[in-house]
């Protein structure tokens, strides 16, 4: 429902929905199928945050804490959903490896245009590469 929200541009609604789908997640049995979808409900709430101000023209170098804590959040629940990849050696920590490389990035993107810190974004991207070299 807040994917719908999201590309009808109704930002609100898709807060609110991923507000919710994020309490209800955490009343969940934390196991490696709950954070995946609880990393998927964050990414999506920073998304739906950017796109947001981006409707405006003075988006650049615009904090949005509700985004960057987002991001910040979903990157230490990836983290602990590598970590159970690791425990069970599961055929999908590749595939989790590259998220978490994927959400470094976005965090360093985030730093460069939103923040301005250059060496923060520098780090998230070394990050990012010390995940996957390819990304």
């Amino acid at each position: 429902m807040a994917e719908l929200y999201f590309k009808l541009r109704a930002f609100e609604d898709a807060k609110r929905v991923l507000i919710d789908a994020l309490k209800y997640l955490k009343t969940l049995k934390p196991d490696i199928d709950t954070k995946s979808k609880n990393v998927q409900y964050l990414l999506l709430m920073a998304n739906v945050c950017l796109k947001e101000d981006m409707q405006y023209s003075d988006w650049r170098f615009k904090e949005n804490s509700d985004a960057k804590q987002a991001l910040i959040e979903a990157r230490a629940v990836q983290g602990e959903v590598i970590e159970m990849c690791r425990d069970l050696s599961n055929d999908r920590l590749e595939d989790e490896r590259e998220l978490a490389a994927d959400i470094s990035y976005q965090i360093g993107k985030y730093m460069e245009e939103r923040d301005g810190v250059e060496e923060d974004a520098v780090i998230a991207y070394n990050d990012c590469l010390s995940r996957s070299e390819h990304h």
